[in-house]
This record gives C-alpha cells, sequence and structure tokens, in this order.
C-alpha cells in the first residue's frame, strides 16, 4: 500500500527517466510509456516537462536523456555518506602512492571535483573541492565520458567546445573518440600535461550497483617525478584496488 504523502507524478517522472538505459538510449513515447506502465498522455506530458527542463531531448519522433540528466547523480555522490565512505580509500590511496588523490563526478561538458586528499609532496596541484574543469581534457573526465551510453557520447562530442588548454591537449573530436574507446578497453585513463603543463594524472572508474559510472577516482602529481610507465605499473594497481573497494561500498549502500 503506497503511503499517504506518496506523489504520483513524481513517481511517473522517474519511472519515465528509468525506461532510458545504455541499450535504449533513445525512445519514442509509446516504448516510454509502456516501460514506465503508464499511458502514453501521461508519458507525453512528462516527457514535455522534463525537455523543457533541460533534462532530455527530442528529435521530433525519439526521446533521449540530455547530460544535465547527471546532475541527479552528481546530488548522490556529493551526499555526506557517500564522501565519508571515499574519504578512508583516498586517504589510504595518498599514504601508499604518495600522490593526491581526486574524486569527481560529470555535470554536462564538465568534471566537478567533490573531494580530495592531497599528498604533501604535490601541493603545486591542489585543487579545491567544487572545482570544474573541461571532461574532455581530464583523466577522470575521459573515464566518466567513457562509460556513458554510445548516443550521450555523440551528443557530448557535437556539441562541447574543445579547447586547447596547454600544447597537448586534444582538441579533436574523432581523436577524443578514439581515447574514450582506448578508455573503456582498458579500463583507466592516463593524462600528461594536457590540464597543467607539468600535471600527471591516472583515472580509474567506480561502479554503482547499476553498472554505471557516477564517480571517477584519479592520483595526480608532477610529470617531472614519475614517468607514464611507471605511473601504469607501479600505481595503476593501487587506485585500481580504492575504485573496486568503493564500488562495493557504494552497491551496499
Amino acid at each position: 500500500m503506497k503511503p499517504k504523502d506518496f506523489v504520483l507524478s513524481l513517481a511517473r517522472g522517474l519511472a519515465v527517466i528509468e525506461a532510458f538505459s545504455e541499450e535504449r538510449t533513445a525512445l519514442t513515447v509509446s516504448a516510454i510509456a509502456v516501460r514506465a506502465k503508464i499511458s502514453r498522455a501521461a508519458a507525453r506530458r512528462l516527457l514535455k516537462t522534463l525537455e523543457f527542463l533541460g533534462y532530455v531531448s527530442s528529435d521530433g519522433t525519439h526521446f533521449s536523456l540530455k547530460p544535465t540528466i547527471l546532475k541527479l547523480g552528481y546530488a548522490y555522490i556529493s551526499s555526506r555518506d557517500v564522501l565519508d565512505l571515499a574519504k578512508p580509500i583516498m586517504e589510504k590511496v595518498v599514504e601508499t602512492s604518495h600522490m593526491s588523490c581526486l574524486a569527481a563526478v560529470l555535470d554536462g561538458f564538465d568534471v566537478v571535483y567533490v573531494s580530495r586528499v592531497i599528498a604533501r609532496s604535490y601541493v603545486n596541484v591542489s585543487l579545491p573541492v567544487g572545482t570544474m574543469l573541461p571532461a574532455y581534457a581530464t583523466s577522470m573526465g575521459r573515464v566518466l565520458l567513457a562509460w556513458q551510453p554510445p548516443q550521450r557520447i555523440d551528443g557530448y562530442l557535437a556539441n562541447v567546445d574543445l579547447k586547447r588548454i596547454t600544447s597537448k591537449t586534444v582538441a579533436s573530436a574523432s581523436r577524443l573518440r578514439a581515447l574514450l574507446n582506448k578508455v573503456r578497453e582498458q579500463g583507466y585513463c592516463l593524462v600528461d600535461g594536457e590540464v597543467g603543463e607539468n600535471v600527471i594524472s591516472l583515472a580509474v572508474p567506480v561502479f554503482d550497483r547499476s553498472g554505471g559510472v557516477p564517480l571517477a577516482l584519479n592520483i595526480s602529481g608532477q610529470s617531472q617525478a614519475v614517468s607514464q610507465d611507471a605511473m601504469v605499473r607501479e600505481k595503476l594497481p593501487i587506485i585500481t584496488a580504492a575504485a573496486h573497494e568503493l564500488s562495493s561500498a557504494l552497491r551496499n549502500l
């Protein structure tokens, strides 16, 4: 039995959002109505509302989720419980790797840093919580993008303004697409000198219970102090183990 304070319209709106999946990124009103178990008229009204709010887009026949929907996940990941789980895991990473550890979520075209533990020897790469950087140029941004459904990646690449931050920044949509494919295939992303001339970072995905990637972790430091080969050989096992631990914790929330 539903509680007396149950808001049916909110439940139906969430059902419409949940109708989309990695395999079904573009759906007609009729298909969404069936998957959400509501009438076609109700599905259309809800979709039009979500479109007005910027959460979905339409080509006239099919509706798709927009990157704005990720703000809902950002609110979850930014909650105190999740960050409390992440902090001690990140502290262990710093203690073991002697590099700074950061966590970020995807917010539209940017990544937002939601937690950090800074290694004393790398204070110059300190980024305060709340910092936003272009997702395409960062290791965590590429990890978060790589695990998005193909249609959302297409939308991102079609609309993002790719600008060079340093001389090494990848600013080609075709090159970025190839890098995202590689990131998903290998399970991590290494970025060297694309956000800061002397900054090297290595990021990995954190999975939730549905298999999505709402959060990424990275370790970062000075590129003069560690080579790309050493980052992958020595540091990747450390940050990967931390991501696995946090993924397990998120699944149990």
